[in-house]
């Protein structure tokens, strides 16, 4: 895809529609909550790296409040709070669910550090192929994207190689914000 190669990166995607993943069914079974950590979709998850606190990883640490254990260090800007459009249900990842301050949040664990990662996730190989549609004018584009947006409570949208360039780099931006 980032070479522009549309065939070759449709047949690699195409493959992985019929593999077995498929998006969770709510966006907050993605992410920690207040007393458990990330653990990884088993519906989503095509690559991510497993953490527990013998083998943690250090991302809640940078992320958290100190309250929570964190340093504190990596905030949201005002650009990622204005990305969301309003009823975007993934906007919820953006309060710490322990102190209620915005933060981002997909990851809890500061103390432990066993927040499990994504790398890959399913709804990466949709708005890819939703990409490599839409630049082809393939009117299965529109389907794709929407899957993710519908699973986010947000309205449908029309995707094709005239807004592509827009529409996917801020659904990205907001689907995978603080990953991989």
């Amino acid at each position: 895809l980032q070479l522009d190669d549309l065939v070759t990166a449709q047949t690699a995607l195409e493959s992985l529609l019929n593999a077995g993943y498929g998006l969770a069914t709510n966006v907050s079974d993605l992410y920690g909550g207040a007393n458990s950590g990330l653990v990884l979709s088993p519906v989503e998850t095509i690559f991510g790296i497993p953490y527990s606190a013998t083998d943690g990883s250090n991302i809640a640490f940078f992320f958290s409040d100190q309250p929570d254990g964190g340093r504190d260090e990596v905030r949201f800007s005002g650009s990622l709070s204005a990305a969301f459009e309003a009823g975007d249900e993934r906007a919820g990842s953006l309060v710490n669910p322990s102190s209620g301050i915005a933060r981002i949040s997909k990851y809890t664990q500061a103390g432990t550090g066993d927040d499990d990662v994504y790398v890959f996730r399913y709804a990466d190989v949709l708005l890819m192929l939703a990409e490599v549609y839409a630049k082809q004018d393939d009117a299965r584009a529109s389907g794709l994207i929407n899957q993710v947006r519908d699973r986010a409570g947000l309205p449908d949208v029309m995707l094709n190689s005239g807004n592509v360039n827009t529409l996917i780099p801020r659904e990205r931006f907001v689907e995978f914000f603080a990953e991989g």
